[in-house]
């Protein structure tokens, strides 16, 4: 479009080398082109322009301190480019001959724009412009306006033969004359200011006529022209009045056209320009703004717009007109061709218009109806615009648009209507389901109350419509199309998300943000399979509470495709843990400014995600599980965002701390994470250093205590055990025997003893214990004696039977040699006995110990010095004549 701006576009992406010098001001920087080099020295407060190499190919000097323009010793042949706005040039010349760079003959683009140059001719001499006739773009706009006009414009232009682009202020008797003719090339004219005297201007039907080959026309001005002011010293603004019916038809090739900002123009001038529009080639038309803003509402007509029907129109914008309602039928004059359709910051209101034939825009895929009603938003006297006291010229041009229409003024219809446009919503009143609503299917019975029906062009894409105070659900919704993807419903007033949204199973984009919605049901989002982008932020879904209990399984569960979720500002303090559960492709998800104190949801399942915005949360540190959940994913492309969360110094937080050093690549900007302890914050890096230090100490020492109290008890249990392990055995079998008496019948005896003795010894003693013993206590003397041979119940334990057999038994024999104190069994035997004494008999006399052979003192057990001091104990001789008194002895202590 605007050619003027054709260098700081090519230069996107290019290379800055600070090691090249391209002129004698070093604050200058050096970009490389590929047909040279780019000198950009905007903005460095310069007052005379520096010399450039002869490489440099484009300069850029706006927004500086400079009087006058480069010359020709300054700039390089080969220069193509020249930027020289917003400074303070007042002449181009100093002979009033030649331009001081007319040298520079192969410069294709210059903008002059928004300096002190008059336009008139006296600084615009006939020859000024004669050397460069390969210049494509002129700018000279925002310069001083002449007073008493400039007939010779046309004649001083016609040198540029190969100009492409033209800028200039709109002003007194500014003309386009037969020299025009000649500059067959001009295909993109922009009039600016409009700014003279008056602050009026009005295009006549002949304005144009000498260029037939425009495509590109920007009649458009500034909102407010700073340097004009009202009787009141109030900024004002600068406006065509009119434009002439039949000025903008000489127009063949016409492709765009934009009248925007004419405060003065309003509907009226409109209406002259759209019944011209049919004898162009028109395709972009902008007619924004063309009221004051805190002026009356107006009626759109289907004659303000009668021609555009045949018209290949593929992009109409008609923002800010204080529109409040359509004639109905208005949408039947809109061409076929029409792919973009814009009326935001207007003041709709419902009406038979909204419900009328709209088929024939079949090719329509946009629709902008946003900021409806801002004129309400505020009162206040800095809302009203100055200089828009023309209520009465307003009245006229009212009378002069109803003058045509038929019927009444607002629900009369146009007189061309399609024949075959059906009602379906009201044919779908008509029918009767008896079956059930069921909201996870989608269902419901048409004509239901409850439903909102969304009727719109059957090709359209988008619509958006944020900012328009809409409220207060979005109930039960259901679209006549397939075709929509894009759906904007920001800052409006939803306070509940009911839903569901039905038959848009194509959207992919969902912007419902800024509604302060505190309900949101399970379902809402259940029936959009194909939604890749869902922006919830800046509400106040915290306070719905779906997100936090087991409905929240449910809420994104079917978003399989979700590609960019958004809940920040939702005052969030907690999530369920399975609520991203589903969001298997999701790449960033946005929790930022919430009341989060931990993220505990696994994102394993997650592997295209690549963004996490955690910031400006509540989280002192994350828990295990979240360092667990998170660490999954860390070695892969996923970066994170911590920042502006109040993190606390402490041993508690110590491990998080650590796990964000160790990881600090997968955090952005990690190098600015601080945290807080009693007295003041610091970097995470020095409080991961000191508590290294504090921490692990008290670690190391808890951990050491803990052990050696561990290690002491276990000694301790060891030990106990250890000396009372006999006693230990004692009890376990005598337990035993208590609980499983019919294991012992043929011993038990709960009266008497069944045994006068239990003898105890070891294998190699046998024949001594059977033939003498037996013989001489048995036979002779009639003690009942329990051998363990004889008497011990075959298929028990030995150890059962040793307890059975001694606690049955009055008293024990032990025949002590070396073989006994080898024997496990015979050492089993003493301590059981020595346990049935203490415990059992509580001290009563049951152990005789006989000494058969000699035994060295170290070989005997603690527990036989123990017997050998409580208990009697007798040597059996060496000599046989000392055998009577041992055997009588024996029998004595038995009895």
């Amino acid at each position: 479009m605007i050619s003027k701006t054709f260098f700081f576009l090519s230069i996107s992406f290019k290379i800055v080398n600070s090691d090249i010098s391209c002129s004698t001001e070093p604050k200058c920087n050096c970009i490389i082109l590929e047909d040279g080099i780019y000198a950009d020295c905007m903005d460095k407060q310069l007052n005379s322009s520096p010399t450039f190499n002869e490489n440099v190919t484009s300069i850029n000097l706006s927004f500086n301190y400079l009087t006058y323009p480069p010359s020709n010793e300054n700039l390089p042949e080969r220069l193509k480019n020249l930027n020289v706005s917003n400074n303070f040039i007042y002449t181009l010349s100093l002979d009033t001959e030649r331009m001081l760079f007319w040298k520079i003959t192969g410069l294709q683009f210059l903008d002059l724009s928004s300096n002190k140059l008059l336009i008139d001719g006296t600084f615009f001499f006939p020859n000024i412009f004669s050397n460069f006739s390969l210049l494509e773009s002129l700018d000279i706009s925002g310069n001083v306006i002449p007073e008493n006009g400039f007939p010779e414009f046309d004649r001083v232009m016609a040198p540029l033969i190969s100009l492409r682009f033209l800028s200039v202020d709109i002003f007194d008797n500014i003309t386009f004359g037969k020299s025009f003719e000649k500059i067959l090339n001009l295909k993109s004219l922009k009039l600016t200011g409009v700014c003279n005297t008056s602050r009026t201007f009005i295009i006549t039907e002949d304005f144009f006529l000498c260029l037939p080959f425009l495509e590109y026309l920007d009649v458009s001005t500034l909102e407010v022209w700073t340097n004009i002011y009202d009787n009141y010293n109030s900024f004002c603004y600068c406006s065509l009045t009119s434009i002439d019916r039949g000025a903008i038809g000489k127009l063949a090739n016409l492709k765009y056209l934009d009248i925007s900002n004419n405060r003065y123009l309003g509907l009226c001038g409109l209406r002259n320009i759209t019944n011209d529009l049919d004898l162009t080639s028109i395709e972009i038309f902008r007619a924004n703004k063309l009221y004051c803003q805190d002026s009356r509402s107006v009626t759109l007509y289907c004659d303000d717009i009668l021609n555009l029907r045949n018209t290949s129109l593929q992009e109409l914008y008609i923002d800010g007109n204080n529109i409040a309602i359509g004639q109905p039928g208005i949408l039947t004059y809109l061409p076929s061709s029409l792919l973009v359709l814009s009326i935001r910051e207007n003041r709709w209101v419902a009406g038979l218009y909204t419900w009328w034939p709209y088929d024939n825009l079949i090719n329509l895929v946009r629709i902008d109806i946003s900021n409806i009603n801002n004129h309400e938003m505020s009162q206040s006297d800095s809302a009203h615009y100055p200089c828009c006291f023309h209520f009465l010229e307003d009245v006229s041009c009212e009378k002069s648009r109803i003058k045509n229409v038929k019927g009444d003024n607002t629900s009369g219809s146009c007189s061309y209507i399609p024949k075959h446009y059906k009602d379906d919503i009201q044919s779908s009143k008509s029918v009767e389901i008896s079956e059930k609503p069921d909201p996870w299917r989608c269902f419901y019975p048409l004509g239901g109350a409850d439903v909102h029906y969304i009727m719109v062009p059957e090709n359209v894409k988008s619509i958006i419509m944020n900012n328009s105070r809409m409220g207060y659900a979005i109930r039960w919704t259901i679209f006549n199309t397939l075709s929509i993807i894009n759906l904007t419903l920001s800052n409006n007033q939803f306070y509940s998300f009911i839903g569901p949204i039905c038959n848009a199973t194509n959207l992919k984009f969902l912007d419902l943000s800024g509604n302060r919605c505190s309900s949101l049901t399970p379902y809402f989002l259940n029936s959009l399979p194909s939604l890749e982008t869902l922006l919830l932020n800046d509400n106040l879904l915290g306070l719905a509470g779906t997100l936090q209990n087991q409905n929240a399984f449910f809420v994104f569960g079917s978003l399989t495709n979700l590609l960019y979720l958004d809940l920040s500002s939702n005052k969030l303090s907690l999530l369920s843990k399975n609520v991203f559960w589903n969001l298997q492709k999701i790449r960033l998800i946005s929790l930022k400014d919430n009341l989060l104190t931990d993220f505990n949801i696994n994102v394993k399942h997650m592997p295209d995600l690549i963004f996490l915005d955690l910031s400006e949360n509540q989280i002192l540190y994350l828990s295990n599980d979240a360092i667990d959940g998170i660490s999954q994913r860390t070695s892969r492309n996923l970066k994170i965002d911590l920042s502006k969360n109040p993190f606390m110094c402490s041993c508690e937080s110590h491990k998080f701390l650590k796990w964000l050093q160790k990881n600090q690549r997968v955090f952005k900007g990690f190098s600015e994470y601080r945290c807080s302890n009693a007295t003041n914050y610091e970097t995470l890096i020095d409080a991961v250093l000191s508590l290294d230090k504090n921490c692990s100490s008290y670690t190391v020492l808890i951990i050491v205590i803990l052990l050696l109290i561990i290690a002491f008890l276990v000694c301790l249990i060891i030990a106990i055990i250890h000396k009372n392990r006999w006693k230990i055995k004692y009890w376990y079998y005598i337990a035993k025997r208590n609980y499983f008496q019919h294991d012992y019948m043929r011993l038990e005896d709960r009266q008497r003893y069944k045994f006068d003795v239990f003898l105890s010894y070891a294998d190699e003693e046998r024949l001594f214990a059977i033939s003498e013993l037996t013989k001489k206590l048995e036979q002779n003397e009639n003690f009942r004696l329990c051998i363990h041979e004889r008497d011990f119940i075959p298929g028990c334990d030995v150890a059962d039977n040793i307890i059975n057999a001694i606690h049955n038994s009055r008293k024990v024999i032990f025949i002590v040699t070396p073989a006994f104190l080898k024997s496990k069994w015979c050492i089993y035997e003493l301590n059981m006995a020595y346990m049935e004494y203490v415990v059992s008999r509580q001290g009563v006399n049951c152990m005789i110990m006989v000494i058969k052979e000699k035994i060295k003192e170290r070989d005997i057990p603690r527990k036989m010095y123990d017997i050998r001091k409580d208990e009697s104990y007798l040597t059996f001789p060496d000599d046989e004549e000392d055998e009577a008194a041992f055997w009588e002895r024996l029998i004595d202590s038995l009895r």
